[in-house]
């Protein structure tokens, strides 16, 4: 996308400089777009730690234990010590699982987020990078513009 200054007169350059504009705007919301994936993929992290520190305790599950039921909003229950806990593998489908089972899985499942998380972190730094390679090419062209 980048583009050298070919020709020097004004109105070239007033329209280089607006196409530099357009794609600074683009790299921006890609920038965007990559800083709510990286958010996002934070908060499945957490949500699988947060998860992992409770499948440390399944065994001493007790009665009156809180049920989320959602929004906030909690109902007590009483809670049996099966063994096994009832693991989302997608599309709602649940199997049972032991609770080591499903940390080994959860571990797996952190260990992809991670990776995807550098990845996005790397593809950010791209764009930020490229970001600043557009700018002072654009802020260049405006000086050129402005004494032309």
């Amino acid at each position: 996308m980048a583009q050298n200054i070919s020709n020097p007169n004004p109105a070239n350059l007033q329209r280089q400089l607006e196409q530099k504009s357009f794609e600074i705007n683009y790299m921006r919301n890609q920038a965007q777009q990559l800083e709510n994936q990286m958010q996002l993929v934070q908060k499945v992290l957490a949500d699988i730690e947060n998860t992992r520190q409770s499948l440390a305790v399944t065994d001493q599950l007790q009665t009156g234990t809180m049920l989320p039921l959602g929004s906030g909003v909690f109902a007590k229950a009483k809670a049996e010590n099966t063994g096994v806990v009832l693991l989302d593998v997608g599309a709602s489908v649940l199997v049972e699982k032991k609770p080591e089972e499903t940390a080994k899985i959860l571990e797996q499942r952190k260990a992809a987020l991670e990776k995807n998380m550098a990845e996005l972190s790397a593809a950010f730094e791209r764009v930020a990078n490229q970001i600043n390679q557009l700018t002072a090419q654009a802020e260049k062209m405006a000086r050129q513009v402005q004494t032309g």
